[in-house]
């Protein structure tokens, strides 16, 4: 459950930050495709380490979601990037291994406490 609602309000707050006109968005240091790689990732990341029999649908759906943005910013005063998509993919990718890996691990050092006793 956590991860659904970590999902959805990152993506609102994605929504809010890639939306709003490029003159009323505020300077954030740091290259611009970083800043997509980053919150893609963190979009990705807890359905991958919290719930990850759903990360496929989560996947694609955040692809998507990367992609609807990218047509959307030229109606909003912005520009949609080819460039920004794909840093959007690496974000999923990224987000989605390190949830995965997290996962794992967590899984891992349970069983290894549960042999122990």
């Amino acid at each position: 459950m956590i991860a659904i609602w970590l999902t959805f309000g990152l993506s609102v707050c994605i929504a809010v930050v890639t939306l709003i006109p490029s003159k009323a968005a505020p300077e954030v240091p740091g290259g611009d495709k970083v800043h997509h790689v980053l919150a893609f990732m963190a979009l990705t990341l807890p359905s991958a380490a919290f719930y990850p029999k759903a990360l496929l649908r989560v996947v694609l759906a955040a692809a998507f979601y990367a992609g609807l943005i990218e047509v959307i910013q030229p109606f909003v005063g912005r520009s949609g990037e080819p460039a920004d998509f794909l840093a959007d993919l690496l974000g999923i990718a990224i987000g989605a291994i390190i949830g995965l890996l997290l996962h794992w691990g967590s899984g891992c050092l349970f069983v290894m406490r549960r042999q122990r006793n």
